[in-house]
């Protein structure tokens, strides 16, 4: 009885959506066609705005058209209601397609291209039509029948049999024998043997098995077979699309043949088939962007991802969002393309950030009003960019991009990843990266992190280090000290005193330790520390790098003096330079200058738990000669555990 039930359960869906359609094409019957088709596109339209398909359509259209600047925001919502309206056109065209006259057909439907296919079909061969969602493709059904042709369409078993069977008696009405995958293919093959045509629909995505072809920039994936029909009859394959060129009237452009080359062997005819199939319906879908059914998850076996980084201005925040970008490339393998693409969060002021940052807080980051509200929080240039770039994973870092992670995330269906500790909540993050002096509660999406995310690559930093020495003129077997200073901050003010001492002292070290140093400030350096530290060290001897990256900051220079270094001095300032020193997995110090107690609780904590790892050694101006003298002999910081960047790239699952 259970059984029968669940079967009865399962039929309802199929019945309820059979007795729908059949109630519709009776209550249409007495209508003219022009309202019937006027009808469809509104409610078309109306299904496409309530559609939970919609977001989906529109990164599709957003991968298309994102280099064109024409296309805003605006311009793709208009392609997309377009699109829907003549969905709706079609469907109410197909359903209505038994009661059309062959004089209505003739009068509404020209044939671009006719004497081309008619030549084709007179070789006797028969002809695989290629077409795609496009237009009313139904349409192509019609065009055979007033011609005579005989013509086999190629169709899957849909979940629902019985209106499943209701549409492919449709078909069949018009003179059209409806195929279904598997054993029936065989009747296919008579018909072209016949010298009928074959129509497939060619451009649903084919799994991860599929043939891959370039569209639009991306690859993407094709159904196997579709070509193995004119590999083994020999017969000429031809793309053909329906255009609508007005809401009651078509046009049928049969594209350029695809013929087999003599000795040909049936992959390399199949992916060359499918590629050609791919240019020329680009070339269509370009030409008449309304017409093609975007609401389908056409990259869905892509090899080829797209990550979104929001820069919010800080150096060390996007460095962190690009570290762990790059950890989602390598995790994917060789065998796939992401895109990384960065993009600037502008807010039109520091209230507009404020508000939205409460609004956040206020919906436990469900943010109801999505782009509207970025539209009104961000400047137009930061919104125009944002609104229109398709992403498959949205990566940041930073409080002020908290926001705008998620509601870009939701815009493009994509997953959002967050390093920092979130303001709104987990629940709408894909994964969330935040320092272990945050105390965020461990779940399963939570990543804790030692320090922060490091963009620094140990192998890479290997590889670097011959031709970064060489560049400064420092040869293999000498010693090098990289001393990077930051600046004074709301973590850990600074006591200038202390660090001026630091300076002079270590230049003596220097001569007395015959160390070579590479040093440099950051953008974050006070004036006055930058002049101390030009007369400290620009020109002295053993100085072979002394940037002050507010006036010069080469590109590379960076990782260039991580790379040449055997040992590193830090100042206690920023979590990220910290954390970046610690990556190279070179010795590292601390120079505290300043009063601890004026640190920043969890800035205390982050370095404490640092020290306590042994990751870092807290250095004061009177201990640097003692830490220098040591440090040579340190063993270099394991890269045992798990490693939190994999972990992360691993939960965005792309």
């Amino acid at each position: 009885m259970l059984q029968r039930r669940q079967t009865l359960i399962q039929k309802l869906p199929d019945l309820a959506l059979l007795t729908a359609l059949r109630a519709l094409a009776f209550a249409l019957w007495p209508w003219p066609m022009r309202w019937r088709i006027g009808l469809g596109g509104a409610a078309g339209w109306l299904a496409g705005r309530l559609s939970k398909r919609r977001a989906l359509a529109l990164n599709n259209l957003k991968r298309v058209f994102s280099s064109d600047p024409s296309k805003t925001r605006r311009a793709l919502f208009s392609i997309l209601d377009d699109s829907y309206r003549d969905l709706g056109r079609t469907f109410i065209e197909f359903l209505m397609s038994p009661t059309l006259s062959s004089e209505y057909i003739e009068s509404h439907i020209a044939v671009e291209g006719d004497d081309r296919l008619a030549q084709m079909v007179s070789e006797g061969k028969g002809v695989v039509l290629f077409t795609g969602h496009f237009g009313n493709w139904e349409f192509l059904n019609l065009m055979a029948s007033t011609r005579g042709y005989r013509l086999a369409v190629l169709a899957r078993l849909q979940k629902l049999h019985r209106t499943d069977a209701f549409l492919n008696g449709l078909r069949e009405k018009r003179g059209a024998r409806v195929v279904l995958r598997g054993m029936e293919t065989r009747h296919l093959y008579r018909v072209l043997k016949a010298g009928g045509l074959a129509g497939i629909l060619a451009d649903q995505d084919g799994g991860t098995e599929g043939i891959h072809a370039p569209l639009f920039g991306r690859a993407s994936s094709y159904p196997r077979g579709i070509a193995r029909f004119t590999f083994v009859t020999g017969a000429p394959a031809v793309p053909v699309f329906s255009v609508r060129v007005a809401p009651d009237r078509h046009r049928i452009f049969i594209g350029s043949e695809i013929r087999l080359r003599p000795g040909e062997a049936e992959a390399i005819f199949e992916q060359r088939a499918v590629a050609e199939f791919s240019r020329q319906l680009e070339g269509m879908v370009l030409k008449y962007p309304t017409q093609w059914l975007w609401a389908h998850r056409r990259w869905k076996s892509s090899p080829e991802r797209d990550v979104l980084v929001l820069d919010d201005g800080r150096k060390g925040h996007v460095n962190q969002s690009l570290a762990l970008a790059s950890r989602v490339a390598d995790h994917r393998g060789n065998k796939s393309t992401t895109r990384v693409q960065t993009l600037s969060v502008e807010y039109r002021s520091s209230g507009t950030r404020a508000l939205l940052t409460l609004y956040g807080i206020l919906t436990r980051g469900r943010l109801w009003g999505g782009m509207r509200l970025a539209r009104w929080a961000l400047t137009d240039v930061s919104y125009r960019a944002l609104s229109t770039a398709p992403a498959d994973a949205v990566i940041s870092c930073g409080s002020g991009t908290e926001a705008v992670n998620l509601i870009v995330a939701a815009d493009c269906r994509a997953r959002a990843c967050y390093i920092h500790k979130p303001q709104f909540g987990r629940s709408r993050f894909a994964a969330v990266m935040a320092p272990g002096h945050d105390r965020l509660r461990q779940e399963r999406k939570t990543v804790q992190l030692p320090g922060a995310v490091s963009f620094v690559n140990r192998q890479r930093l290997e590889e670097l280090r011959a031709a970064a020495r060489a560049k400064v003129g420092i040869e293999p077997e000498d010693r090098v000290l990289a001393f990077l200073v930051g600046g004074p901050s709301k973590m850990a003010p600074w006591d200038f005193k202390t660090l001026e001492r630091a300076f002079f002292g270590l230049r003596e070290i220097l001569q007395e330790l015959k160390l070579y140093l590479v040093a440099t400030t950051s953008r974050r350096t006070d004036s006055a520390t930058e002049a101390a530290f030009e007369s400290s060290f620009v020109g002295a001897p053993l100085c072979a790098v002394a940037l002050i990256a507010n006036r010069e900051n080469p590109a590379g220079a960076y990782e260039g003096i991580l790379a040449a270094a055997d040992c590193i001095l830090v100042t206690a300032d920023s979590v990220s330079m910290v954390s970046e020193a610690v990556s190279t997995g070179k010795p590292v110090g601390v120079i505290v200058a300043g009063d601890r107690a004026f640190m920043a609780p969890k800035f205390r904590r982050f370095l404490d738990e640092q020290i306590r790892m042994e990751l870092v050694t807290e250095v004061t101006p009177d201990h640097l000669r003692n830490f220098l003298h040591s440090a040579w002999t340190q063993r270099a910081a394991s890269d045992a555990g798990e490693d939190p960047l994999s972990r992360a790239a691993a939960l965005l699952a792309l």
